[in-house]
């Protein structure tokens, strides 16, 4: 099985509201700081933009094959 990594925040990580939404096989394997602002919207949901600043997260990895799933998860449909 193939494995992608990728940065969460928020909601999906570990005690957060909507971690058990994960697609199954997925690990977090560190905590993470990345060089972006991050603000918490109306909505209750945190966002990150690409000003300058420091996000903290967590490194995790999914199979690849449940990428769709987390886009779906995060409400995104489109093309990267």
């Amino acid at each position: 099985m193939n494995f992608v990594k990728v940065f969460l925040y928020g909601p999906l990580i570990e005690g957060g509201y909507d971690n058990s939404s994960l697609p199954i096989g997925g690990r977090m394997i560190r905590p993470l700081i990345i060089n972006t602002k991050m603000y918490l919207t109306p909505y209750g949901y945190p966002v990150i933009t690409l000003e300058e600043g420091r996000s903290k997260g967590y490194l995790y990895e999914i199979p690849y094959e449940s990428l769709g799933d987390l886009d779906q998860i995060e409400g995104f449909y489109g093309d990267i």
